[in-house]
Order: structure tokens, then sequence, then C-alpha cells
């Protein structure tokens, strides 16, 4: 016996997890970029701390200054970019482009 409800509850901000919760509240761009990366949050998501890794796992900066990172000095290539938040941490690939 099947029961059919007359009126179903809808939710419209269903994430799997909170990587998928966090990367809609956070946009990082341009990416790849050449001088600057732009962090912008939502008013839901509060920034903690931002730390930036090269693919061997060293911290090359941590800014103070959370959502403009100049990157200009950084030498090309694929950096990680780990942002911890109220609500958790985000990490993302960004890519650094020469001049």
């Amino acid at each position: 016996n099947w029961i059919i409800e007359n009126n179903p509850i809808i939710a419209e901000d269903c994430f799997l997890g909170i990587r998928d919760y966090l990367a809609s509240q956070i946009t990082i761009y341009p990416n790849p970029a050449k001088d600057n990366i732009t962090v912008t949050t939502t008013n839901r998501v509060k920034i903690k701390n931002i730390e930036l890794y090269d693919f061997q796992g060293r911290t090359v900066m941590t800014p103070n200054d959370f959502f403009i990172l100049n990157i200009s000095s950084l030498q090309q290539g694929i950096y990680l970019l780990s942002i911890t938040t109220d609500k958790g941490v985000l990490t993302q690939k960004v890519v650094k482009e020469a001049h």
C-alpha cells in the first residue's frame, strides 16, 4: 500500500555535503589568474583563514586580506587555495598564469 501525499515538501537548497555547500557560497575568480585572485562570499559564510599551497604541500601565502590575493610574485603553475570558514574548509585548485 502506497501513501500519496497531497502536499509534498520541496527543498530548493539541497547539498550532498559541506564541500557542495561551501562551493555554492564562495566564488573565486579569475581562474586562471595573472596578478590577483578575488574571493567573494555570501552572507551565510564567514572566512576565518586563507592559505595558498604549492603542489608540494608548502604554504606559499597566508594573506591578511581575505578578499583580494596578490599572486603576481608567484611562479606560473597550479596551486591549492584552502579557505577556512565558520562552516568548514573549501580547497580549490587555482592556476597562476605567466605575465
